[in-house]
């Protein structure tokens, strides 16, 4: 996988809804720093094959990637997947 363009989406309610500025509002601030931290990272990567933080979802969820953050400084472990669509060829 190279790297590209990670995109969250809008629902086709009306107005349309941004669901994963949503779900981030709702967030406490160890889990927007851990989701901003990662897309900072990814934003550097130039190749996103040989990483372990996002994960490319399969059967139902084809053309899905999630973001893989695991929150492990305390109990109970936290494990974050927001879900997006990742694009390997968008146009700057």
């Amino acid at each position: 996988m190279k790297s590209g363009v990670f995109f969250d989406y809008y629902t086709d309610d009306r107005p349309p809804r941004n669901l994963i500025r949503e779900w981030y509002t709702l967030q406490d601030d160890e889990v927007r720093a851990a989701f901003d931290a990662r897309l900072a990272l990814l934003e550097v990567m130039p190749d996103w094959a040989n990483t372990d933080i996002i994960k490319r979802l399969e059967r139902t969820h084809a053309g899905l990637t999630e973001i893989v953050i695991d929150l492990k400084q305390k109990r109970p472990f936290r494990h974050i997947r927001p879900v997006g669509i990742w694009h390997q060829s968008c146009p700057n």
